[in-house]
């Protein structure tokens, strides 16, 4: 049940960033050479820090995944 309640969450979470991108026209995210990257990496983090918080049985290796995802931001935002 924990998990249905946090892929809930995080869905809201994502639409509501997603939104905000779109909706407020945020020109830097808007016109990165990488932006897929960078919202797909903001998108799983997202996702996985929400398991984290409401699946405490394996919040490990959701933090772990979320780490990776950051890394994949800036990997992103770097232009890698």
């Amino acid at each position: 049940m924990s998990v249905i309640t946090a892929i809930a969450i995080s869905i809201v979470l994502i639409g509501t960033f997603e939104f905000c991108v779109y909706f407020f026209k945020w020109q830097w995210l808007l016109n990165h050479q990488n932006k897929l990257t960078l919202e797909i990496g903001t998108d799983i983090a997202l996702l996985l820090a929400t398991l984290a918080l409401f699946v405490p049985r394996r919040h490990k290796m959701y933090w772990f995944g979320g780490v990776c995802a950051v890394g994949l931001l800036l990997l992103g935002y770097l232009g890698g």
